[in-house]
């Protein structure tokens, strides 16, 4: 399959032809090594690639005036007409063919302000003591939980706490106190830490304006504020008119993931002639907007005494009053009555069905193995209850 998209051509493998060529991964490497596995060099062109760990995932090549897009960090999957329907979008937007769904914000960004005014970008000396920045909140409160629950997703998180307004890091100063009112960043000591905050080595942790009002108890030591901040309705606006319903949700939550660049998850490019390796830069890099947006849900998703949490849903005794469609409500996913049995965050059972859900690496097939391997084939059973755990 074959599209014009734009000044240039996109295809999807096994079509090889065109200035863009969509790829499986593992032809991606088949066509970078030799028998054995290893990277060999070519007489031109670069490989771009992220290191998860001690893997390395190949994202695209430049090679022969082609550029080869690996199918891998479309995570949903993209299949020929979910493709061609992204290159529609990608046509009537007026940007190339992209590599991921975050590219759709980048491609965005630098439209409107360019790679050297950006409003996220932050200094390394702006963000220097800040400590680490994590990303979703999972957590599940281990053991029997014998009670109504409800199992509560808010409807596009990402997009409901980036349209509060974000910090503009072109007008960021420094001030002595914790203000009122307005969209602020702090560093200090909490008498009590909130629940999906990790251990700091410092001892001093990150906090915003919703943390601080909810919460209480917060010694700044450091505190950053902001004079303009920045909507995102317009970038939001401009992929629902162009994409389709699944792409623009997909780009809804992509948009801001690369603020969170780390050394554990770097880009970095090879010349497939030298072999030499050059770790990219991130105009990106923004821990503190990533923060923001990530903590106004842990906030709201906290108020509600959860049980358990896997990033923007819970499962709580408390509904919530603002059930509905709209951005920013929350939607029923599941009832259980009889309550459920947690065993970490992402693997729960229902007690009602005695139906293991799970987010988790663990298979179908595995998990009997599994759950006889960590004293968890009895959960659920009758005359089986707390004591035993």
């Amino acid at each position: 399959m074959k599209k014009k998209v734009g000044k240039v051509t996109a295809s999807y493998y096994p079509d090889m032809t065109g200035d863009y060529i969509y790829m499986p991964q593992e032809k991606i490497v088949d066509m970078l090594s030799d028998k054995k596995g290893r990277l060999k060099k070519h007489s031109e062109g670069r490989v771009f690639y992220k290191k998860e760990g001690n893997k390395i995932v190949f994202t695209s090549v430049i090679k022969n005036g082609r550029k080869y897009i690996s199918l891998h960090r479309f995570t949903e999957g993209l299949d020929k007409n979910k493709w061609s329907d992204l290159m529609d979008g990608c046509n009537k937007s007026g940007i190339s063919p992209i590599g991921s769904y975050g590219k759709i914000f980048r491609a965005w960004h630098d439209k409107k302000y360019g790679r050297k005014n950006s409003p996220f970008f932050t200094s390394p000396e702006t963000v220097e003591g800040i400590g680490r920045v994590d990303g979703g909140w999972e957590y599940g409160k281990e053991g029997y939980h014998r009670k109504a629950l409800g199992f509560y997703d808010i409807n596009r998180a990402y997009r409901w706490s980036a349209t509060r307004g974000l910090p503009d890091m072109r007008s960021i100063r420094s001030i002595d106190s914790i203000p009122d009112v307005g969209i602020y960043f702090a560093v200090g000591k909490w008498d009590k830490i909130p629940p999906y905050q990790a251990m700091q080595g410092d001892g001093f942790y990150p906090a915003i304006q919703e943390e601080v009002n909810y919460f209480g108890g917060f010694n700044p030591e450091r505190i950053v504020t902001f004079d303009k901040t920045v909507s995102l309705d317009p970038f939001f606006e401009w992929i629902d008119r162009n994409f389709v319903e699944r792409d623009s949700k997909q780009a809804g939550r992509a948009f801001w993931g690369i603020w969170l660049s780390s050394d554990s998850t770097a880009f970095y490019f090879r010349n497939l002639s030298t072999g030499k390796e050059t770790k990219m830069g991130n105009y990106f890099a923004s821990p503190i907007a990533a923060y923001i947006l990530m903590t106004r849900i842990k906030v709201l998703i906290a108020s509600y005494n959860p049980v358990h949490v896997f990033v923007d849903s819970m499962i709580t005794e408390e509904e919530p009053a603002n059930i509905g469609k709209k951005v920013g409500e929350f939607k029923i996913v599941a009832n259980y009555p009889k309550g459920i049995y947690v065993h970490r965050a992402g693997f729960f059972m229902d007690l009602k069905t005695g139906i293991w859900e799970r987010h988790t690496s663990v298979t179908t097939s595995g998990l009997s193995k599994y759950l006889k391997s960590k004293g968890l084939d009895k959960i659920g059973k009758e005359g089986h209850n707390e004591d035993q755990q």
